[in-house]
């Protein structure tokens, strides 16, 4: 698992490889990949940020607020349609 690759200072990213490669054509909807926002509708409070993109190949982004301690994993298949950036929802402020 490879560590340090957040361009925010209070999430960390962590990469977990699955060691295999892609198999499928990317979802020509999204060359330039997409942003995944893990808010509820409706919530404002969130961190985002910034994925190495594309991924190296497939595997998952483990992301960890360091200020609430919401965590996701987004999943990467190595190819342009993979995530480019994401924002947590705040733990804290849910209602």
């Amino acid at each position: 698992m490879d560590e340090g690759l957040s361009s925010n200072p209070d999430v960390t990213v962590n990469w977990v490889d699955a060691g295999r490669e892609p198999q499928n054509n990317f979802d020509r909807k999204f060359p330039w990949g997409k942003p995944i926002d893990g808010r509820r509708s409706g919530e404002l409070a969130g961190c985002q940020v910034l994925l190495p993109w594309p991924a190296e190949r497939c595997g998952l982004w483990l992301l960890t607020c360091r200020r609430c301690g919401m965590k996701l994993a987004v999943t990467a298949a190595g190819r342009v349609d993979d995530a480019t950036s994401v924002i947590l929802p705040c733990e804290k402020k849910r209602a």
